[in-house]
């Protein structure tokens, strides 16, 4: 799991996954590995809780650049929401403000919705399977998405848990910590980030991420 985004006011989510907790503003600034986006604001920081009407209000107006942050994660990450309803005003928003700017029939739009599963609370319900449904947002149309109805969430959890990825998010956090120090350093350090590691020259260094097993390294004088 690479970040989390909640709309809850606790401490519980940055204790569990020990992630950084972004609140505010700080997340213009942040490094989307390991961190826990606090968009209501926390209870650590009573000034920033989004809670009455007026506290919504200046949210939406305030907030513009913090909400295209956001959406920049959920359009190029697999998204799963926990604890959201299709009537809940956040998933409706949210999915209108994507659709206004990608073509609800686009090939990206299609990406985003296979990124994108919403797992919700059905009474009783232990199955786990995910069915495409339909949702109709105001002034886009219907819209496609995944979606589990079920009472099992240990089982979603459990398969949650089973994901493994090659470098953990703080792992990627370290490193980029790292990099920027490279960037920062007096010492003329030049550094380039690229995918095309043949056409590089012999004699630059090259910083490797990955799993061991997907990394070839070979000298060459």
């Amino acid at each position: 799991m690479g970040s989390v985004l909640t709309t809850n006011y606790d401490l519980y989510v940055e204790k569990l996954f020990k992630f950084s907790p972004l609140i505010g503003n700080n997340i213009l600034l942040s490094n989307p590995y390991g961190s826990v986006y606090k968009v209501h604001g926390c209870v650590s920081d009573a000034g920033s809780m989004v809670i009455t009407q007026t506290d919504y209000r200046n949210f939406e107006q305030k907030y513009e650049l913090i909400k295209a942050q956001i959406l920049s994660l959920f359009m190029h990450n697999p998204i799963i929401f926990i604890g959201y309803g299709l009537g809940d005003a956040n998933i409706r928003g949210l999915l209108k403000t994507i659709f206004s700017y990608v073509n609800k029939d686009s090939e990206q739009a299609q990406k985003i919705r296979r990124n994108f599963l919403l797992v919700e609370f059905d009474k009783d319900n232990m199955s786990t399977e995910v069915v495409e449904h339909d949702i109709d947002i105001e002034g886009i149309g219907i819209i496609r998405i995944n979606k589990i109805k079920t009472d099992n969430f240990s089982e979603i959890y459990k398969e949650i848990s089973n994901l493994i990825l090659h470098v953990s998010a703080m792992e990627i956090r370290k490193v980029q910590s790292i990099y920027h120090e490279i960037l920062k350093g007096e010492k003329g350090i030049s550094v380039t980030i690229t995918e095309d590691i043949d056409n590089l020259d012999n004699n630059e260094m090259v910083l490797a991420i990955g799993a061991k097993d997907n990394i070839r390294y070979e000298f060459k004088k």
